[in-house]
């Protein structure tokens, strides 16, 4: 098990100790869902959520032990499907936890989510033109308009992971 935790930021944007495991695909699609709809709003709008199927054979799966935060790493290191519920900064330590587990690419909306990435040190590699074919189901335009798709990427030589050596598995 690997606990995702930093040492190299300010005390006001510390990371909190949150541990990850490998999850069942379905159990992670089962919490994945009981969790957005729970939060409902933009965040459940724009996260993909494949079928436990796709999860199955796509990717490796991990949810926090108290279940309220999870993510899965596509065999080609695409991080995708994350979502959080948990304690204030267990979004982040999803983040650096992926990383940790090979994560290198993830896709969000413009906005908000480009610049938080950008803090945890992932780069703007691409980007796209909203398309409305391929909008989610009930996208809001009216109250987020038609964002850009950006694609992230994340620097060869991570700085704000502790030394694989200092990192318990």
């Amino acid at each position: 098990m690997h606990t995702a935790t930093t040492t190299t930021q300010p005390a006001s944007v510390r990371t909190p100790t949150v541990r990850f495991q490998r999850a069942l695909p379905g159990r992670f699609a089962a919490v994945r869902d009981a969790v957005m709809d729970a939060k409902g709003g933009l965040q459940s709008l724009g996260l993909t959520r494949h079928p436990a199927a796709w999860y199955a054979t796509h990717t490796r799966c991990y949810l926090s032990e108290d279940e309220t935060t999870g993510y899965a790493v596509t065999h080609d290191g695409e991080l995708v499907s994350l979502f959080s519920a948990g304690v204030p900064g267990a979004g982040r330590a999803a983040v650096l936890d992926a990383v940790f587990r090979g994560a290198t690419s993830l896709w969000c909306f413009d906005g908000f989510l480009p610049r938080y990435y950008t803090g945890l040190g992932w780069r703007e590699c691409e980007r796209l033109a909203w398309d409305d074919a391929l909008a989610p189901a009930g996208w809001p335009y009216d109250v987020h308009g038609r964002p850009d798709v950006v694609r992230m990427a994340w620097p060869e030589r991570p700085s704000i992971l502790p030394p694989a050596a200092a990192v318990a598995s």
